[in-house]
């Protein structure tokens, strides 16, 4: 109505005037403050000059809920929660401290983004973020701490880059417990890590900051305790052109490697590929395809669309995996796919001048640490699976493989996030990109592990059992042959391994003696065992329902549509022939004929 009965006083008020009661005009801007306080909570920003005021009102409010009249005491017991927050709120302290939660920016809604809109970065970032900034804003001196455990990716993210500087050059950074992961027990997995900091507002010239490393066991009391996990370091010791990530661990000839002007960037093409807005819909495994229809060697989208396939080798991250391993994905990518996937919110294409050229690929998340698999032509790349181009591939994946490389990796990307943007600025040696010794080290490898890779029926690249190479007549004699000659190939791999090593740490001006390599069965040779008793059983059935043959390498019949008598076109004089109607039974006593028991009896009769 424009008017009301005074909460202070007996007579009426005209509240719109300029003459009203200032404490209504300041419990009016309060109320307004608290509007949404459920979606802002403490990131809500109340004047510090309005402290007294408010507090003022409080002991007014309070008062009157003991002793007002039957209009008053309810109305100031409804008010008073609101009043004593936005005190809470406009009070500078000479300690903060929180635990705030986290949360992506893609999950901020509408009303958060348009209410903290100029007074914080709000594009690739996480609501702990603004915790952060929101606690500096609280302290009351130079000398007051603002202590907070988070996420601890804007240690070295670069996306968090203005927040990293604000805690390391503009605020001063006190200490610092890295506490890692499993630091709290509700929280599980590698990939949630946290850190507890504390923090002066104003900074401080030559302050030493002390860095504790508790990352390495979940007992973080025990390590907490032990001084060799403690480093002393100060701001201008992390390396100014990454965007001064937090890498407390590194001696000064590493963090002297990573302010190297020269960047992987420098020796090659690194870039992230399709997005193609549904996934479900146009990625699927390399077996679950009509092989016929999976296009190996395309120079372009006409060679796909001419020789009417469908399926093309996709890079799409997944485990880490060094040097070789075939990729398990393909994507849907003749005209007709293509023209529905660039209809969908979300699809991107890009980089599409690289689409189909060799290079080297990894996992832009990875639990196993970074790693880089080299692919052939023909090749397409997701968003999730980075790709490295270059002339002299051999080399730069010699480079981005080294142990030195990948130890510098998960220092700057502790987080098992593997991005483009901040892999193709990690430092590049001093190497030659024509070092003959590096390509043919590197091709050394790669052929080790293709030659591995064709005894598995899980990559496309596979011709035949394992069991069946040779002129061995017993398995036993196949067995203990296979075993010795697996041993001498993991030997010369690690020993090429090493001389590559070798020559990238003296590149980098690093001692190789300083680094332990942890993940040595991110390599197939290591990490696949050819000789399990599964993939032998495996063969078998797919020999019995005519995809394998024992007397043809690859795959025979790759298509629902194929009939045995096309399995006969191809194996022209079969020592097993296949089962016709392509049913097995199998069941736990004898009803037929040529139920799965029988046929591989009868399999292993005939080939051994």
């Amino acid at each position: 109505q424009g008017s009301s009965q005074s909460l202070f006083e007996s007579e009426q008020a005209d509240l719109s005037s300029a003459s009203a009661d200032e404490r209504y005009q300041l419990l009016q801007r309060t109320l307004e403050r608290f509007v949404e306080a459920k979606t802002f909570g403490s990131l809500i920003e109340v004047p510090e000059e309005d402290s007294a005021p408010l507090k003022m009102l409080i002991d007014e409010l309070e008062q009157l809920a003991r002793t007002g009249d039957v209009m008053q005491k309810p109305a100031a017991e409804i008010l008073l929660p609101y009043v004593r927050q936005a005190w809470a709120l406009a009070q500078l302290y000479l300690v903060v401290v929180a635990n705030p939660p986290y949360m992506g920016s893609g999950y901020f809604n509408k009303s958060f983004k348009s209410g903290l809109k100029g007074a914080y970065k709000l594009s690739r970032t996480d609501l702990y973020a603004l915790f952060i900034e929101r606690s500096f804003r609280f302290l009351k001196n130079s000398t007051s701490i603002s202590s907070m455990v988070t996420r601890h990716d804007w240690m070295f993210t670069s996306s968090y880059s203005e927040l990293r500087n604000k805690i390391v050059h503009e605020s001063n950074l006190i200490n610092l417990v890295h506490l890692g992961s499993g630091a709290f027990p509700t929280i599980s997995g590698e990939v949630v890590q946290s850190v507890m900091f504390s923090c002066y507002p104003s900074h401080l010239i030559g302050y030493i900051q002390a860095f504790v490393d508790c990352t390495e066991s979940e007992d973080k009391e025990y390590l907490f305790s032990l001084p060799n996990y403690r480093y002393f370091r100060q701001a201008d010791y992390f390396p100014a052109r990454m965007g001064s990530p937090i890498l407390y661990q590194l001696n000064e000839s590493e963090l002297a490697a990573l302010n190297s002007s020269i960047c992987v960037d420098d020796a090659a093409i690194l870039r992230e590929g399709i997005h193609t807005g549904n996934n479900d819909r146009f990625i699927r495994f390399w077996w679950e395809v009509d092989f016929n229809r999976i296009s190996f060697s395309p120079k372009g989208y006409e060679d796909i669309d001419n020789f009417n396939k469908k399926w093309v080798r996709y890079n799409k991250g997944g485990t880490t995996s060094r040097w070789y391993e075939p990729t398990d994905f393909v994507i849907a990518f003749d005209g007709e796919s293509r023209k529905e996937m660039s209809k969908l919110k979300g699809h991107v294409r890009p980089s599409e001048s690289i689409y189909f050229t060799e290079g080297g690929t990894w996992s832009d998340v990875a639990t196993k640490g970074f790693g880089v698999r080299f692919f052939e032509k023909g090749h397409l790349f997701d968003g999730a699976g980075p790709v490295a181009v270059s002339e002299n591939i051999e080399v730069v994946l010699a480079v981005m493989n080294s142990i030195p490389f990948r130890s510098l990796s998960g220092s700057v990307m502790p987080n098992l996030h593997f991005k483009c943007g901040t892999v193709k600025k990690m430092p590049y040696p001093n190497v030659s990109t024509e070092n003959v010794e590096l390509q043919e080290g590197v091709n050394l490898l790669i052929g080790l592990l293709k030659s591995h890779s064709r005894f598995f029926e899980t990559f496309w690249s596979f011709e035949k059992s394992v069991w069946l190479r040779g002129n061995e007549e017993k398995l036993v004699h196949i067995l203990n042959s296979c075993i010795a000659e697996r041993s001498k190939a993991i030997s010369k791999f690690h020993a090429v391994e090493h001389e590559i090593n070798n020559i990238v740490s003296e590149g980098y001006n690093l001692d190789l003696s300083d680094y332990e390599d942890k993940t040595k069965d991110n390599i197939i040779i290591e990490s696949r065992d050819v000789l399990s008793v599964t993939n032998l059983v495996s063969f078998i059935i797919g020999c019995i329902l005519g995809r394998f043959s024992a007397d043809e390498p690859g795959v025979i019949l790759g298509s629902p549509q194929e009939v045995v008598d096309r399995y006969f076109e191809k194996v022209k004089s079969p020592r097993f022939n296949p089962d016709e109607d392509g049913i097995l039974p199998l069941t736990d006593q004898e009803w037929f004929a040529d139920d799965a028991t029988n046929r591989l009896q009868e399999f292993i009769g005939v080939i051994w």
